[in-house]
């Protein structure tokens, strides 16, 4: 009997990643891919968007520790806050330890999910169904791509694994998951349970 496919997306990546709070799900999840007890596959384009988020956020990360540095130039030369400025590197150094975590595990993590799944490649047949699809071009193409692939390798039993119940429980978008017998769930736990994994 084929194992049970799994789709999961960039949210996957960044649970684990970040250590969040569905991070033991979604490793339960990987670990099962690597045992070959579940197919685990992942649109290629999923991979790049955790990446994106990561340096965006040590943009911005950054932007603080640059405005904390001047803020404690300033209180340094204030009379009543002078011997107390030192206090701010505590909190630059919480963010350059938060910057470093943050980019090491991301390739940490690539790599493990890489190894794992089965990346999925977007072709010119996904990107014209992600632009007929009821979602902005991002998650259209996250779907068109999985949808794609269902169409070509159909399957009787599938799940799409997601955190983002706003865009992905759209009706019209559950009816093209349904007709291709893949199911959208909304939490990497509730995937442990629909699969069958056990901690």
């Amino acid at each position: 009997m084929a194992a049970l496919r799994v789709y999961v997306e960039s949210n996957f990546i960044l649970q684990l990643s970040r250590r969040q709070e569905q991070a033991t799900s979604c490793a339960l999840i990987l670990e099962a891919a690597g045992d070959g007890r579940i197919d685990l596959r992942v649109p290629a384009h999923a991979l790049a968007e955790p990446v994106h988020t990561v340096k965006r956020d040590t943009s911005r990360w950054n932007g603080v520790t640059n405005e904390i540095g001047k803020l404690r130039s300033e209180m340094s030369r204030m009379e009543m806050f002078k011997s107390q400025a030192d206090r701010l590197r505590d909190a630059d150094a919480l963010i350059g330890e938060a910057v470093n975590f943050q980019e090491e595990s991301l390739r940490a993590t690539l790599l493990r999910v890489v190894g794992a799944a089965k990346t999925l490649n977007t072709d010119a047949d996904a990107v014209d169904l992600a632009l007929r699809l009821p979602l902005q071009l991002d998650d259209g193409i996250i779907a068109g791509v999985i949808l794609t692939d269902l169409s070509r390798d159909p399957v009787d039993r599938a799940c799409l694994v997601t955190n983002d119940k706003k865009d992905f429980s759209n009706p019209e978008l559950l009816g093209y998951f349904e007709a291709n017998h893949c199911r959208v769930l909304f939490g990497f736990e509730e995937a442990c349970g629909f699969v069958g994994i056990r901690s």
